[in-house]
């Protein structure tokens, strides 16, 4: 039994071996055809390197017997090809939150380097002076109790103890190393180890994570690509709920709506309510559906329903209300015009009537009126 299982591990092995060799021959004709392809322009890029680094690895490898590098090692490194695929995402639509936490993560590059330099200076200064207060009056070669101090050596007897223990006590499981201190240093160790949790392990952490979660939402609202399909979702959730209300409200089943049909479907509460939180005044029927229909011909199709009531609703727009700007200046303009031209009218009338009757006087006048 034992020879048979050890024979069929010999198989195994060998296909392994031939499994590598096809895998090898494979990725150095790539290579090789790669770079007979692109010329100079193959050594630009830095995955070229590594793949020709380790193809060359494995050629020694089969070529020289002793060889002080480890090829299955840098065989490995091929693994680290799979982030090219991350440029995928952007161009899926369904890697969008992917596509978000990594473009997130990116952004947030500086601010975790801040983070880090926050915090490496914090504990930094904060364990050596724990581990000068610890070396001043409790660490001494004639102790009483020597096991106490062997357990408060092993979390604060060196700087590089201290600040581990510190980050220990921040961030990780804070109650064994506040314990040890309280239990076996003295009990008013309990005042600083609450005061630290408090300020940086909660408050100091909270404002850091605020901050990473700004950039997040800094990077869902500037990055185009996020923002062009979070508006395309919104569209067409948009599409499908009025498309919805639409074939609801159409009890004739002629695909389109005329107004006592949307005089009907307006009396329903539940759509009263949903078309007032889409910020879409619903108080007057009529004058909303004059509003939507834009043909003019009296009747409501699915397009004019869907265009007109993401016209509609909300706020007045900029733009909007810049045309409004525009037609309530150029109706001023209008009425200024129309205002002095009476005026006009008036005097020549009033030249006319008061002009002599002689032809000398007629003359006269017409010289006057031009």
């Amino acid at each position: 039994m034992e020879q048979s299982a050890g024979t069929e591990w010999l198989r195994v092995g060998s296909m392994f071996s031939a499994l590598e060799l096809a895998f090898g021959i494979t990725f150095t004709v790539e290579v090789c055809v790669r770079l007979f392809a692109e010329g100079l322009g193959f050594w630009k890029e830095f995955w070229n390197w590594l793949d020709f680094i380790i193809i060359a690895v494995w050629l020694l490898e089969k070529l020289v017997t002793t060889l002080p590098l480890n090829s299955q090692i840098l065989r490995l490194g091929r693994i680290f090809r799979l982030l090219r695929l991350l440029r995928l995402v952007r161009s899926i639509q369904e890697f969008d939150p992917l596509f978000l936490m990594t473009t997130a993560i990116k952004s947030s590059i500086t601010v975790l380097g801040w983070t880090m330099a926050l915090l490496f200076i914090c504990h930094l200064l904060l364990a050596l002076v724990v581990q000068q207060i610890l070396f001043g009056y409790y660490f001494t070669a004639d102790a009483e109790n020597q096991e106490a101090q062997q357990r408060v050596f092993t979390y604060f007897g060196t700087f590089s103890r201290s600040f581990l223990s510190l980050f220990e006590l921040t961030l990780a499981n804070w109650i064994p190393v506040c314990r040890l201190l309280v239990e076996e240093v003295g009990e008013w160790w309990l005042i600083p180890c609450l005061l630290h949790k408090l300020t940086v392990g909660f408050a100091v952490l909270g404002v850091i994570n605020a901050v990473l979660m700004q950039e997040t939402f800094k990077v869902a609202y500037l990055d185009d690509t996020v923002m062009v399909r979070e508006k395309m979702r919104t569209m067409k959730a948009h599409v499908a709920k009025m498309s919805e209300l639409f074939h609801e409200a159409d009890t004739s089943g002629d695909g389109t709506l005329d107004l006592n049909e949307f005089k009907r479907i307006l009396k329903k509460h539940e759509v009263k309510v949903w078309l007032s939180a889409m910020e879409l005044d619903v108080s007057d029927a009529e004058e909303l559906f004059k509003a939507l229909d834009t043909s003019g011909d009296g009747r409501l199709s699915a397009d004019e329903l869907v265009n007109g009531v993401s016209r509609l609703r909300g706020a007045g727009r900029a733009q909007e209300v810049r045309k409004i700007l525009e037609t309530s200046e150029h109706v001023k303009r209008m009425l200024a015009d129309m205002s002095r031209q009476p005026s006009m009218v008036s005097r020549s009338f009033r030249s006319e009537a008061s002009a002599p009757t002689d032809p000398r006087g007629a003359d006269r006048l017409t010289t006057v009126s031009y």
